[in-house]
């Protein structure tokens, strides 16, 4: 595939037909120069190229290796010059990577890399939309990540508090620290709990802990 892609060799990729995302997601694995040819995606239709994408990732059908690139695209998408992805989607889209993310963030037959990928772009995305409660889901969806029976799932939620923490202070800190609280006590005083699940308790801990004292 040339680094410039033909309107035709667009329209495919991000037609109705899978096999030609594919095909494209399968070069991006292993050439570097075809990087630039997702940012002809980006500016040709970004709903139809995160939509693909999102589909990708969520079909057990798609072999593991093209659903890590996908999780990677998804996360640098979110990620480029502030957001500017986010900010040319539509609402539906928007509302489908809100969903895709508020899905669990891990089953059985889940890689860790696409696992992480998904805890990033949720954070980036939380960290831009909850200063202005334009994500009020996802601080139910964490609270019931961190007493859920999957220490992967737990540590995660664990590791994006600590994050939001850090970024957001008071904006997240205050209005959470009562609700963590016990979670944090009761999961760092369990030496039966998963050690990474407790290494990530104690990370958010130590990161509510240094924000709440700016706020005194």
């Amino acid at each position: 595939m040339d680094n410039e892609l033909t309107q035709f060799e667009i329209e495919a990729i991000l037609g109705p037909d899978s096999e030609s995302f594919e095909t494209f997601i399968t070069i991006l694995r292993s050439s570097e120069a075809a990087n630039s040819a997702v940012d002809m995606m980006k500016q040709k239709d970004p709903n139809a190229f995160v939509l693909k994408i999102l589909n990708f990732l969520s079909s057990s059908h798609v072999d593991i290796d093209s659903r890590e690139k996908c999780a990677e695209l998804l996360s640098n998408l979110l990620n480029d010059d502030d957001l500017c992805t986010w900010r040319n989607l539509s609402i539906s889209t928007q509302s489908s990577i809100k969903s895709f993310l508020l899905n669990p963030i891990i089953n059985l037959g889940e890689s860790k890399f696409i696992i992480k990928g998904r805890c990033d772009t949720m954070y980036k995305l939380a960290a831009s939309l909850l200063p202005d409660n334009n994500w009020p889901e996802l601080l139910p969806f964490l609270y019931q990540c961190l007493t859920d029976s999957n220490n992967y799932f737990k540590a995660s939620a664990f590791l994006i508090f600590a994050d939001l923490a850090g970024d957001l202070g008071e904006t997240i800190v205050v209005p959470s620290a009562k609700t963590l609280h016990s979670l944090f006590r009761n999961t760092l005083n369990d030496d039966t709990i998963d050690l990474n699940v407790r290494i990530a308790a104690v990370s958010a801990v130590i990161r509510f802990i240094q924000r709440y004292a700016e706020f005194k």
